[in-house]
């Protein structure tokens, strides 16, 4: 097989034509940090589920086709995996074993309830040091999200890195 474009673009042609979806520069993300032990356990859930879902962020504004990056601590590193975002559901789909309580021991407005579903692609995920995606956003070396938030987009600079 020879490369006749550039190795990001053959990356992506290839991903498409196997119907996997990949983020470019005018992608919307959205990134959380998963530490909280209630929700490691429902992360750790929704990865081995066959329905991949988990909840919107506090404002309900991740939508169809945004993509959700996890800052997760894998093997004593703190990576971020990300997830496209396939289909928008109500409050109604909540998993009966999300708990009722906040993830967090921040303190919060409102609770979790009126947060709608969000279910990801089944599709190979895309990964990175969490150290790299701040580099190629120019986050600070010190930067931790609180809570769900939107990030910037590294895709103009930032490779393709799969799971």
């Amino acid at each position: 097989m020879v490369i006749t474009t550039s190795f990001k673009t053959f990356t992506k042609n290839y991903h498409k034509n196997n119907d996997t979806i990949l983020p470019d520069e005018k992608s919307t993300i959205y990134i959380v940090r998963i530490s909280h032990k209630e929700a490691v356990k429902d992360y750790n859930i929704m990865k081995r589920s066959e329905r991949m879902l988990w909840d919107k962020d506090s404002k309900n504004r991740i939508k169809k086709e945004d993509w959700l990056g996890f800052i997760v601590n894998r093997e004593g590193k703190i990576i971020i995996e990300l997830y496209y975002v396939e289909k928008e559901l109500s409050i109604a789909e909540r998993p009966k074993h999300w708990k009722s309580s906040k993830h967090t021991d921040q303190r919060i407005k409102n609770h979790i309830f009126h947060r709608e579903v969000i279910e990801f692609k089944n599709q190979p995920i895309l990964y990175y040091t969490w150290d790299e995606w701040k580099k190629h956003i120019n986050y600070s070396p010190k930067y931790m999200p609180r809570g769900t938030s939107r990030s910037k987009n590294p895709f103009k600079t930032l490779d393709y890195v799969f799971v």
